[in-house]
């Protein structure tokens, strides 16, 4: 249990345990997280993995500090800075590492923020990491249980099927396993909606990924030994599922085809969002040549059957555009469905997801490129 210290005692506790210089930049500089988020991942490193090892308290304390002192958003950007690293350090050691206590405080902040879909995504998270703690079991004692239960109305039947859904998805060999956002978009299916939350206005244009595990996909789908396309269906539900309000599935059969991710918007929303519809679908493509005219045509077929106004193509090289290339032009007949038929599909191609990893939202990136074929912008 994380002893709660107030913002003097947090100062007294750096100063004490050998972190005088961070103590002196919380103190006396105003711009202090923004060296301390480029300090931090350099200096605290090596045993940052170890349960309350002074690595892992001096991250938390200085996030704490923010926390006390009522800057929200500086606090989160230590939490969510300490779990990517966390995250990362598994690759160096090449084991999972338990990750709860970042997720925990980054719930806190998003709870008083009023971010109360990525607050419960946040608390899901780490119940997984609790759960391959403690073996498939939900402690009542761990930080997490109280929050989902008292705050988001979980019951103990609830919880206790998550924790052995993710005991049963869990391999401590398999690295895919040590993401708990890979176990998370496993045992999220249509009728175990796990994680519904409608957002709230606060959190609307809210986008945090988690870099290491989309750079973790990428290198499947940059792997021509791997021809599945799963990794790109995994990365599509992903990065949408990080949309506040989006429900996205994996691979739903119909009686004539498959849809490769399909999605449902909850709540209410008053940006381009509403433009696209309740429901849209998605089509994942990661050949090594560009997706053609053949192609765009099939999918705005399907979206057409479907009665939906968006579709995503997902194509790891993009569409064809009549330069450097023979197939007929994709990107025009996306425009020509779009003006014919009002049906707006967008793509996204790796570059666009190097974008997602370097910090860019998803979703602002989305409504660029609806932007784009709406109004016909160069």
């Amino acid at each position: 249990m994380v002893v709660q210290l107030g913002p003097t005692q947090l100062i007294q506790w750096l100063n004490g345990n050998g972190f005088q210089n961070y103590a002196t930049i919380l103190q006396n500089d105003r711009d202090s997280a923004a060296q301390l988020l480029t300090l931090m991942p350099v200096n605290l490193i090596n045993g940052i993995e170890i349960a309350q090892s002074p690595q892992q308290l001096a991250w938390q304390n200085v996030g704490l500090f923010y926390r006390t002192q009522g800057r929200l958003h500086e606090a989160l950007a230590v939490f969510e800075l300490l779990y990517q690293t966390m995250t990362e350090r598994q690759v160096v050691l090449n084991r999972w590492v338990h990750k709860a206590m970042p997720l925990v405080f980054l719930s806190e902040c998003q709870s008083a923020l009023n971010y109360r879909a990525g607050a419960r995504r946040s608390l899901l998270l780490s119940l997984i990491e609790d759960s391959i703690s403690h073996g498939g079991l939900v402690p009542a004692t761990s930080g997490t249980y109280f929050r989902l239960v008292w705050q988001h109305g979980y019951s103990q039947l609830q919880l206790n099927e998550i924790g052995q859904l993710t005991q049963a998805q869990f391999q401590p060999t398999f690295d895919y396993s040590w993401f708990p956002e890979w176990i998370l978009s496993n045992i999220e299916t249509p009728d175990r909606s796990i994680s519904s939350e409608f957002p709230t206005l606060e959190e609307a244009n809210e986008y945090r990924a988690n870099a290491a595990y989309i750079r973790r996909l990428l290198v499947d789908i940059d792997n021509p030994t791997i021809t599945t396309g799963l990794a790109l269906e995994r990365l599509a539900q992903y990065c949408l599922m990080l949309v506040p309000g989006i429900k996205a599935y994996r691979r739903r059969g119909t009686h004539s085809t498959d849809f490769d991710v399909t999605c449902y918007m909850e709540g209410s929303v008053n940006d381009f969002r509403a433009e696209l519809g309740r429901y849209f679908i998605c089509e994942c493509k990661s050949w090594r040549d560009k997706a053609d005219f053949s192609t765009v045509a099939k999918f705005a077929r399907v979206l057409d059957s479907a009665k939906v106004r968006c579709g995503i193509l997902f194509s790891k090289n993009g569409v064809s555009r009549g330069i450097g290339h023979q197939e007929k032009f994709g990107a025009r007949e996306i425009l020509k469905v779009f003006q014919d038929r009002g049906v707006a599909i967008i793509v996204f191609d790796r570059q666009d997801f190097n974008r997602v990893v370097a910090g860019e939202s998803f979703l602002n990136l989305m409504r660029l490129k609806y932007e784009k074929i709406r109004m016909d912008l160069v």
